[in-house]
């Protein structure tokens, strides 16, 4: 989990100091209009284009946790199957050995 929020944070971060710096570079250097709406439709196509980037690599790594997840529970069945059903032969030994006495008992008597 701390590597979700990691990654989270590291967007975060990102994306604030990105939109700081295009605020101060607007400040800072003053432009027409029409090339102060070029680059900030350049800066949102850039930023686009690297959100989109980073969701694909979230959604491959998901894919990656989720496929080792089955993986892992489908084992974690298969050993309780196998752990269900070697108590259930102990079960099943102790009781014959147990009752086995009382059969041969009876049948002195």
């Amino acid at each position: 989990m701390a590597a979700n929020d990691s990654g989270g944070s590291v967007l975060a971060g990102f994306l604030l100091g990105t939109i700081v710096g295009v605020a101060i570079g607007l400040l800072t250097a003053p432009k027409p209009g029409r090339e102060t709406r070029e680059d900030l439709a350049r800066w949102a196509d850039s930023a686009r284009e690297k959100a989109r980037e980073r969701l694909g690599d979230l959604q491959e790594r998901a894919e990656r946790v989720r496929h080792v997840a089955a993986e892992k529970g489908e084992k974690v069945k298969e050993l309780a199957g196998e752990a269900g059903q070697k108590v259930r032969h102990a079960v099943s030994a102790v009781r014959e050995r147990l009752t086995a006495p009382r059969e041969e008992g009876s049948a002195d008597a």
